[in-house]
């Protein structure tokens, strides 16, 4: 409980503090990442426009008989500022005002049950 509690402190102050002085976590991760807008959905729904696909994985909640990844956890690039870098999964479109920066393989967006080592993640920057 007070390690999920951490976590949601560090996501609050990472909303309301400037991006150049914010901390990692234990992770490595920028604080500004976990504080950006973000769902989940089922496969089975679209990916909105103006959002972006960040990571697939299986859950018993989107209802296959398999484990294949099923779920997405989406995040929202509407409103981010120009120079802004997300890493998305390539089962996403590229959204209008962002370029694609990089091309290499992520488990994270493994969209399949069998494993492959070929490119599925983008790096995208805000250009516009």
């Amino acid at each position: 409980m007070v390690h999920t509690f951490g976590k949601v402190a560090l996501a609050l102050l990472a909303s309301v503090t400037a991006p150049s002085s914010l901390p990692l976590d234990e992770q490595g991760t920028d604080l500004m990442e976990k504080a950006a807008t973000t769902a989940t959905i089922c496969f089975s729904s679209a990916t909105p426009a103006g959002w972006v696909d960040i990571q697939w994985y299986y859950s018993s909640s989107c209802g296959t008989g398999s484990f294949a990844p099923n779920t997405k956890r989406i995040q929202l690039l509407t409103g981010e500022p120009i120079g802004t870098r997300v890493n998305a999964c390539n089962s996403s479109y590229v959204p209008a005002g962002w370029v694609q920066t990089a091309y290499y393989y992520n488990s994270s967006c493994q969209s399949g049950s069998v494993g492959s080592l070929n490119p599925n993640t983008w790096t995208l920057q805000r250009v516009n």
